[in-house]
């Protein structure tokens, strides 16, 4: 007899003449694409910070000046966010992830022929807000998969974005860094054109989210009860991440005297120790909980942090990054899944109020960072992000904080 196929099931009678065989069709949860997603924005924003200390250099930015500059990419994040969460919520996460993400490939270039400050900050603007606005929406996208699969997910796709982001260090590491600005951009700009082509055919988001078709998501979403704690996490973890990622090349560099190849290699350790933890990041929640897991891991940015600020050496402080790095690892995945377990509606808004905090930390990042280089150095700022690590410590430990049960 031909194989009836009814909805999710296939009907079909044994060759033996015995009763039918009934066996469930496995819907696609759209992982693959996701992991796509991540890992193209982790690559993209690689490819502009690992060049920072260069653009830095050919414009003649002071630390401070440096930090109002990169200032410009959080705020387009953050004044995009409201209208990005709406759009996720209507027209579904995936399909306006891929939107933004075109954005972010095409404007990248652009950054590399800026001839000032001011034209620089307003690329960097626009920049952000496409950059920022797939970010939130990628992350409404991950609570859809881990929806759709039932089992934690977030770990994994943030290790896709830092394997992105590695990828780009290494690359750079291994001689792009010496290409011209605006050769290296428009590299990275084609790759990411080309890897969100292949998303588009595998993205599983036609339509809105799952319960988000009611009320339309606030344009100023702010966390409110359980979230506000989840959001503050989230806040100081991307401010200390922020600060890191975007000062370890200059810091490794101009204060530390380590060469351009250690300038590049400081982004791809930090980026590289985040990237090892995330892999396996989902094992290790399922396996000793969520609030355990970021209780270690503030652990580890308070020990690396420490390191990187209080040597000398550019070898030990790039040993001190890839602690941090580990340490920053499951903070943002821990709490992208828990706005996502705790929205009432579509998870765009819920995302997007955390989302909201957390751009506000990378706001602060690297401006404070800048600001207290120019006034103590950068030897100093990198110890002070110890203090950022003893607050997500104090914070995890709190019941009931980053998992539905104590952990």
């Amino acid at each position: 007899m031909p194989k009836i196929c009814e909805g999710r099931w296939h009907v079909h009678d044994s060759a033996n003449g015995q009763a039918p065989v009934i066996s469930a069709k496995t819907s696609p949860t759209g992982l693959r694409a996701a992991l796509i997603l991540f890992a193209t924005n982790g690559a993209l924003f690689g490819v502009w910070v690992v060049r920072i200390p260069d653009i830095k250099l050919a414009l003649g930015l002071s630390e401070a000046h440096l930090g109002m500059v990169l200032l410009a990419a959080a705020a387009g994040a953050v004044t995009s966010f409201g209208l990005s969460a709406r759009a996720a919520d209507h027209w579904g996460a995936g399909r306006v992830t891929l939107a933004f993400g075109l954005a972010m490939a095409l404007s990248l270039p652009l950054l590399a022929i800026m001839p000032g400050a001011v034209a620089l900050a307003a690329t960097l603007f626009v920049f952000g807000a496409a950059g920022g606005s797939m970010d939130l929406t990628m992350n409404a996208y991950g609570t859809e998969v881990e929806k759709r699969a039932k089992r934690s997910r977030m770990a994994l796709l943030h290790g896709s974005w830092s394997t992105g982001m590695a990828a780009s260090a290494g690359i750079a590491y291994a001689g792009a860094a010496r290409l011209p600005v605006l050769t290296h951009f428009a590299l990275g700009s084609a790759f990411g054109l080309t890897a969100f082509a292949i998303a588009w055919w595998l993205v599983v988001s036609p339509g809105r989210q799952p319960g988000g078709a009611g009320k339309r998501s606030a344009l100023i979403a702010l966390p409110h009860g359980p979230l506000i704690s989840v959001a503050i996490i989230t806040g100081i973890a991307f401010m200390t991440e922020g600060a890191g990622m975007e000062w370890s090349g200059v810091y490794i560099r101009e204060t530390l005297g380590g060469t351009v190849e250690q300038g590049a290699l400081a982004l791809l350790i930090l980026s590289g120790g985040v990237m090892a933890v995330r892999l396996v990041g989902d094992v290790i929640i399922e396996r000793i909980g969520a609030a355990r897991a970021a209780q270690c891991c503030a652990a580890l940015v308070i020990a690396g942090s420490l390191v990187a600020g209080l040597t000398q050496s550019p070898v030990v402080a790039l040993a001190g990054l890839g602690l941090m790095g580990m340490g920053l690892s499951l903070m943002a995945p821990i709490c992208f899944s828990r706005a996502g377990q705790l929205a009432k509606s579509g998870s765009g808004e819920a995302v997007a109020a955390v989302s909201m905090v957390g751009y506000g930390g990378i706001l602060l990042g690297p401006v404070v960072m800048g600001l207290s280089g120019e006034a103590f150095g950068l030897s100093i700022s990198f110890t002070l992000l110890s203090i950022g690590g003893a607050a997500l410590l104090a914070l995890a430990l709190r019941r009931g904080t980053l998992s539905p049960a104590a952990a």
